[in-house]
């Protein structure tokens, strides 16, 4: 049991530093593994890179920088980016939104959209 003791004191002050504060600047990384954001969830990042690994997104994901999908990207959910959106993977826009948001121009690539939006 003594072993145990530092993780549960080390875990919750890392998830609390990288995740709730300053969040904006976090890379979303994913290598392999399936991550999924849940109805009436809100998760923001600097940007996303899915490198094999699926991503669904079924809340809203909020980045100051770009989408970079090499593996499998889906969902409901609503995207707000900032920065560019590379795809060389499979993305699968089901009813979801994209709202383009940067304050400069921006590469999408080719990509099918459900709903796509510009406001920045």
């Amino acid at each position: 049991m003594k072993a145990l003791w530092p993780y549960k004191t080390i875990i919750p002050f890392l998830l609390w530093g990288c995740v709730l504060g300053g969040a904006s600047a976090q890379v979303i990384s994913n290598k392999g593994i399936s991550i999924t954001i849940k109805s009436g969830l809100v998760v923001s990042g600097g940007s996303l890179s899915n490198t094999s690994g699926t991503f669904t997104n079924n809340g809203t994901l909020t980045l100051s920088g770009g989408v970079t999908n090499a593996g499998t990207l889906n969902g409901d959910g609503s995207y707000n980016v900032g920065g560019d959106w590379s795809n060389s993977g499979t993305f699968t826009a089901g009813s979801s939104t994209v709202t383009f948001n940067g304050a400069s121009a921006g590469n999408i690539g080719s990509c099918t959209f459900n709903n796509i939006a510009f406001t920045g």
